[in-house]
């Protein structure tokens, strides 16, 4: 636990770490030749397939949580531009009845 702990207290956001010299290492396979130099017992090949994997894992979340965002802050746009509100951010429960009150308004100038 205490190695897991070393390697990701020496990780930053988007893979970033630190070497020993204290230049960053950004991209995923320097980082995970770091990994294996300190902390990966010779002829690991079991642990080196699962943290690439890992690896992978974290990368696929964070597109996936920079998209979400993005599209959280299209709709907060969208939400402030309707409302008159360009200074106020609603939260999450706020912006989806809204966004669902406009669609049932939609829904009822299609049917007229």
């Amino acid at each position: 636990m205490e190695t897991l702990r070393k390697i990701f207290n020496n990780m930053h956001c988007k893979y970033q770490g630190v070497d020993d010299t204290g230049k960053v290492i950004s991209e995923p396979d320097k980082l995970w030749r770091w990994i294996t130099k300190h902390f990966v017992p010779k002829n690991s090949n079991r642990l080196e397939t699962q943290v690439k994997q890992l690896l992978a894992d974290i990368e696929e979340m964070n597109l996936l949580f920079e998209m979400q965002n993005k599209r959280m802050r299209e709709a907060d746009k969208y939400w402030q531009k309707l409302t008159g509100k360009k200074n106020t951010y609603p939260d999450l429960g706020q912006l989806l009845f809204f966004l669902m009150d406009r669609i049932k308004e939609l829904e009822s100038k299609q049917s007229v």
